[in-house]
């Protein structure tokens, strides 16, 4: 971290010997969740390092789910006839909000992006959906997104260097046709 001294004389230095060069061109994605333009998270979709955190977040959000799993089984009172029921039930909801709290941080820090807040809609990341648990769910239908981003990215990619390259790996005229020509 530079200090405040260092910032102002880099600040007041001759605008001719400075370059700046930005480099913060991402492409950051407005992605609408359930078709409703208030619930937007915003990716990059052309991120590399999100498998990387994806796999390394798996077996966290796994061990969290067993976690909530076994507090779920757990016997804790169906109703506050006690205070003891009622320091129970409180303990139990403390303990399932602090796992969901965890688990939203993870999913959020894979896509580097608070996509928890938008699009749990209210529900927590250990909530099944369609057979899956929300953060799996979650997780597979922005990775897709990713997938189909790269291979768009590949293609442009390809085709920018086959222009840039063309003139020198382009067909080549044999010396000896080249000489029966004269």
């Amino acid at each position: 971290m530079m200090d405040e001294k260092k910032v102002v004389e880099m600040q007041n230095t001759n605008a001719d010997n400075v370059i700046n060069l930005d480099l913060s061109e991402t492409a950051r994605r407005n992605i609408w969740i359930n078709g409703d333009c208030t619930k937007v998270i915003k990716l990059n979709l052309t991120d590399l390092g999100i498998v990387a955190r994806a796999k390394d977040a798996k077996e966290k959000l796994d061990e969290l789910q067993a976690e909530a799993t076994k507090l779920a089984s757990a016997e804790v009172p169906k109703s506050m006839e006690t205070e003891e029921d009622e320091r129970k039930i409180d303990e139990a909801i403390e303990q399932f909000r602090a796992i969901d709290r965890k688990m939203k941080d993870i999913v959020d820090s894979i896509f580097d992006y608070p996509v928890s807040d938008v699009c749990c809609d209210g529900g927590s990341m250990y909530d099944p959906i369609n057979g899956q648990y929300r953060y799996d769910y979650i997780i597979d239908k922005l990775m897709a997104l990713y997938g189909d981003e790269w291979e768009k990215e590949n293609k442009a990619r390809k085709t920018a260097m086959e222009k840039h390259t063309s003139k020198y790996t382009g067909p080549k005229k044999s010396a000896t046709k080249a000489r029966k020509k004269r």
